[in-house]
């Protein structure tokens, strides 16, 4: 059985909304983008469930979906100093099938989540960690299903 991880997204440190529309549009016209994500958790595996929080400014909340195409690998650091000083962050590499448009409300909300699953980290500090409790949520009109062992 897969496990499910949460990667995360803050607009505040890293500039991916043009990305993110890219990756929007792809997956509502049916294509499956794939994109190398950081991950500190090293114990991700092929078929792993993957769900980008989107933090840092509102809105704040779960907007894709995607399955790990593989275990984590080391990558050069995404800061450009760190990188030439040698240091690496361990990334794996993602399949999005799934996607909200934020914008519009097409997401679930971390609010809902923290007060639905208090138990449970929504907002780490570092991407990866893996989601341990059972969640079912379908709250978002494009048909967006949140499931976690």
């Amino acid at each position: 059985m897969s496990n499910t991880y949460l990667l995360t997204w803050n607009p505040d440190k890293w500039d991916f909304e043009g990305g993110y529309h890219t990756f929007l549009k792809q997956v509502n016209a049916g294509e499956k983008p794939i994109l190398e994500w950081r991950a500190a958790n090293s114990s991700i595996q092929k078929g792993d469930v993957m769900y980008l929080m989107r933090l840092g400014a509102n809105p704040r909340g779960i907007v894709l979906k995607g399955i790990a195409l593989g275990s984590g690998h080391p990558s050069k650091h995404y800061e450009a100093a760190r990188a030439a000083a040698g240091e690496v962050v361990n990334r794996v590499d993602v399949q999005f099938i799934s996607a909200g448009d934020y914008s519009k409300g097409d997401y679930i909300d971390w609010t809902v989540l923290k007060e639905r699953f208090p138990n449970q980290n929504w907002t780490p500090q570092a991407s990866g960690i893996r989601i341990k409790m059972n969640i079912v949520m379908t709250s978002m009109s494009y048909g967006f299903v949140l499931l976690m062992e």
